[in-house]
């Protein structure tokens, strides 16, 4: 840990940020929503941690800029451990490594990767903590419900970014950012995709529908990341409200639409005839 001031891992439950602080010492970067949760939020709160809004690109902005800041003053000394954080911005079901967002490797320092696992035999409560599946307080309760639970943290080598491309203002993080992404999958034995936390605000917009199907399947198999990529222009909002468009035009219970009904929902959009 002695070679890079920010450590990175894999997020999958409520666990891991407790596990990353107690052997690294370090500071935490933690969604907002955090520092209000009955006990957590104290404990973390004694973590001296960085707080995001991740509904706020202003927040977002500001704490990219915290992270740096205090990662440059791990590596002077002036703190003793590092700015720890999980790039994948949620948990998944660790299936699969997530888009890393690029606030850890904005400053282009060192980064000391991660893998956790939680080893487990059927019948034994797997901590990843999903859209779909147990709520927090209830994964709690079952995990204190086990004689006892599995952890194991693999500490990868220090991984620095490379000339030039990955020094470069941008995109150099972001392709620093997409190859600790594949580091970690590898250590995994899994694989990586562009699901991104804007899956996981798509899943829970689609969540108020209250349709079994669309929760189910529809709302995380977007890869809003690749979107963006394709369709420079489309925000988050534009999604919101083309999926309430979509749901509101659905006819049929497999949530398919015809041509005709998908080009009237784009109808700001200009698209080619069939």
């Amino acid at each position: 840990l002695k070679d890079a001031p920010i450590v990175i891992s894999n997020h999958m439950g409520p666990i891991e940020p407790f596990i990353l602080a107690i052997r690294t010492g370090g500071m935490a970067v933690s969604r907002l929503e955090n520092a209000s949760m009955p006990l957590f939020g104290s404990l973390c709160k004694a973590f001296l941690p960085i707080f995001v809004n991740r509904n706020d690109p202003d927040s977002r902005t500001a704490v990219k800029n915290e992270i740096e800041s205090r990662a440059r003053e791990v590596s002077a000394g002036k703190y003793n451990g590092p700015v720890f954080l999980f790039p994948e911005g949620t948990t998944t079901n660790g299936s699969s490594v997530i888009t890393f967002k690029a606030g850890a490797f904005q400053p282009r320092l060192p980064i000391q990767p991660a893998v956790i696992t939680f080893p487990h035999k059927p019948g034994q409560i797997y901590p990843s903590w999903t859209v779909v599946g147990p709520d927090l307080p209830e994964l709690f309760f079952r995990m204190l419900c086990e004689p006892y639970n599995r952890c194991k943290i693999k500490w990868l080598p220090p991984v620095k970014p490379l000339e030039p491309e990955e020094m470069s203002e941008w995109p150099g993080p972001k392709l620093y950012a997409t190859r600790v992404q594949g580091i970690v999958a590898n250590a995994l034995g899994s694989k990586t995709t562009q699901f991104a936390f804007e899956d996981v605000q798509l899943m829970q917009e689609a969540c108020k529908f209250d349709d079994k199907y669309l929760t189910l399947t529809t709302g995380a198999a977007v890869e809003f990341k690749k979107l963006q990529s394709e369709l420079v222009d489309v925000t988050m909002e534009d999604a919101k409200r083309y999926l309430d468009t979509f749901h509101k035009l659905g006819k049929t219970v497999n949530g398919e639409l015809t041509f005709e009904e998908f080009r009237d929902a784009y109808a700001d959009r200009k698209i080619p005839p069939e």
